[in-house]
């Protein structure tokens, strides 16, 4: 499973997307514009497991991030860092 990270509107992203629907080749693409909410999140020194939109990561071999970035700090804490200016 290869897991795409980028922008939906980033033209090479489409192309390596339609490339691995033609190779029959197992993908999930996670749009940086899109809302997404973290299901599940685990760390250990045994195991690690992440859930996002209901798709479980363990599965992912490879990650292609590609121009985007994941909205996961609740948007109440954008501007913290300017909590002491």
């Amino acid at each position: 499973m290869i897991l795409l990270i980028s922008s939906e509107y980033d033209t090479t992203t489409n192309i390596v997307a339609n490339w691995l629907v033609k190779l029959k080749v197992k993908f999930k693409r996670l749009n940086f514009e899109n809302q997404h909410n973290l299901n599940w999140f685990l760390i250990n020194n045994k195991e690690s497991c992440l859930k996002i939109n209901g798709f479980d990561f363990s599965n992912v071999k490879v990650v292609w991030h590609r121009r985007g970035r994941l909205r996961h700090v609740p948007v109440s804490l954008n501007n913290a860092g300017n909590l002491y200016n």
